[in-house]
């Protein structure tokens, strides 16, 4: 007879498997597009040949202008990149928890003024009734990010905490959603007044994933992969949690600073050490930072997205609507999503962030009908600059 939780695990592993199918195939290097000789000259250079590197997808309407992946996704089997290599989308990770809201809130379950009271009721600061999913999802909530990460603020943060674990590493290594919020149920007070202030932190994102699961009575990664990951073609897509069977992942690389961790893979010539999920804070709190695709899946969602077919125009409007200026030159905050406004051309929604080692951009000019996206298992890059280059290149190519 099965158990309660032998029931669990196989409901969980079927959607596990029905999110992520790997498929075997290794694409040809597409470079036929205009600007494609100037693109693969950039990213040769960002990313040579012999260490971590990154793959890199440009889309004109429906056609693959440019495709070409560069560098080895593990350093110790020599393994290359390919489009079946899985990356963690850093906080690309967002922009699909802000559409499974928006999803929501058009189906009914959800209302974009709803307070985090009506979620939270264990939350006991009074505050939380005026902080509502629309500054949750503009990062205008208020919510400090007092989640302890060295071993004093672990100190200060015990007496109170009921967590589960001894130390500040494990704390940061292994606490999901669950254990965060315990930070929420004992917060005092805020930062700043809810909708007076814009600051691009982590805590309040990480309340959509439990608050998706107690709107619908989902799990949240089963709820992403029924209504975003399966209709928009999205076949190897998942939210990471220790001790599942996980499909092969690039690992991601930094440049040794001080003193090794213990256990930590470094390169032989001593240029690279692991920086990716067994070594960094944070990779599971899924709603935030937690998702984990290839290119191409990644792109099958920027498609389906990007055509209407997950949220309505008027959602995706809404989304990229600039609410908040982000301290970056004509770059504003929407809803999961940073525009960008530059007199004379046609707004941009983009995304650019690191996780560990791993780091992710990604932009789109819907008027145009033109995106692209870059994955990379390596942070020595200056992704502004290289984001710069290739905008460049594709107004002067691409743009009517």
């Amino acid at each position: 007879m099965l158990t309660a939780l032998s029931l669990a695990i196989i409901v969980a592993a079927v959607f596990f498997v029905s999110c992520y199918r790997n498929v075997e195939k290794r694409y040809d290097y597409i470079g036929e597009g205009r600007g494609a000789a100037s693109l693969d000259s950039l990213f040769r250079t960002v990313f040579p040949d012999d260490g971590p590197g990154g793959i890199i997808e440009v889309r004109s309407a429906d056609s693959v202008v440019f495709r070409a992946a560069y560098g080895l996704a593990n350093l110790e089997t020599k393994e290359a990149i390919t489009d079946s290599t899985v990356f963690n989308l850093a906080f690309s990770s967002k922009f699909f928890s802000a559409t499974a809201v928006m999803k929501l809130v058009e189906d009914g379950v959800l209302s974009l003024d709803d307070s985090l009271a009506k979620f939270f009721p264990e939350f006991q600061g009074d505050f939380f009734k005026k902080i509502t999913i629309r500054n949750v999802l503009s990062h205008t909530s208020g919510l400090p990010d007092i989640r302890p990460v060295n071993p004093d603020e672990w100190d200060s943060y015990m007496p109170g905490s009921a967590t589960v674990f001894s130390n500040v590493n494990d704390y940061i290594l292994y606490g999901m959603e669950d254990e965060h919020m315990k930070v929420f149920a004992r917060l005092i007070s805020l930062a700043w007044e809810p909708g007076s202030h814009y600051d691009r932190t982590d805590p309040s994102y990480m309340l959509l994933a439990p608050i998706i699961e107690r709107a619908t009575g989902v799990k949240f990664e089963n709820w992403m992969c029924e209504n975003l990951f399966i209709p928009s073609g999205m076949k190897e897509a998942f939210y990471y949690t220790p001790g599942e069977p996980l499909p092969p992942m690039a690992h991601a690389y930094r440049h040794p600073e001080g003193v090794v961790p213990k256990n930590t893979f470094v390169s032989k010539d001593g240029l690279w050490e692991e920086h990716d999920y067994g070594e960094t804070k944070f990779f599971l709190t899924k709603a935030n930072r937690g998702l984990f695709t290839t290119l191409r899946s990644f792109n099958a969602f920027l498609q389906a997205y990007y055509k209407g077919e997950l949220i309505s125009k008027e959602s995706m409007a809404l989304m990229a609507t600039p609410l908040n200026e982000t301290g970056v030159p004509y770059s504003f905050y929407g809803f999961g999503t940073a525009i960008r406004c530059e007199p004379g051309t046609p707004s941009k929604n983009y995304h650019l962030s690191n996780n560990g080692a791993f780091s992710v951009i990604d932009g789109c000019w819907p008027e145009e009908n033109i995106y692209y996206s870059i994955l990379s298992n390596r942070n020595d890059w200056d992704m502004r600059e290289v984001m710069t280059e290739v905008d460049d290149i594709i107004r002067k190519n691409y743009f009517k």
